[in-house]
């Protein structure tokens, strides 16, 4: 049986491409705009009827409420992950600010922020940061290609255990 993974972006559709497909997973991914667009998601279940189908969306500010909006659109037999480990509060770029390659260019941009907050702006988001990151590093920030990835991310990062056992168990299910 085919797998279908339903994201919100399409960052998360690129990210999970890479990531799968270092696993060796062949699985299918569909952004659908949006973690409230579950008008979509229902779109998307019904075109893949005979597919496995997981979601995996940000869990934002709240993990049990982020959780909750999900289960009560009763789709049956979904998996559900949520970004950044399943149990903790983030999204996406919450787990490539724990798995880039070099640690200091991060740290670097923490005490810019730290900075800009001391003279009372808005500093930039985490997009913004990886972005910058990625730029940094030469990986086209657009476009990436799997090498442009692994050269600026670990992909083997302890911290994408969770979403590797999600992914894999999906399979041997």
């Amino acid at each position: 049986m085919e797998i279908l993974l339903i994201v919100e972006g399409k960052e998360d559709k690129e990210f999970l491409k890479f990531y799968t497909q270092k696993l060796k997973l062949g699985y299918k991914i569909e952004e659908v705009g949006g973690n409230k667009n579950f008008d979509l998601v229902r779109e998307k279940i019904e075109e893949y009827n005979h597919h496995r189908v997981a979601i995996i969306f940000d869990c934002d500010d709240n993990f049990e409420e982020s959780f909750n909006n999900i289960i009560k659109e009763k789709f049956n037999e979904v998996k559900i992950f949520l970004f950044p480990n399943n149990q903790d509060c983030g999204n996406l770029e919450t787990i490539l600010e724990k798995i880039v390659r070099h640690q200091n260019i991060i740290q670097c941009f923490n005490s810019f922020i730290e900075c800009i907050n001391r003279l009372g702006y808005e500093p930039p988001d985490s997009k913004r940061k990886l972005f910058s990151y990625k730029e940094i590093l030469q990986c086209n920030p657009k476009e990436m290609k799997a090498e442009d990835f692994e050269k600026c991310f670990d992909i083997e990062h302890k911290f994408l255990e969770p979403l590797k056992d999600f992914l894999l168990g999906l399979k041997n299910e």
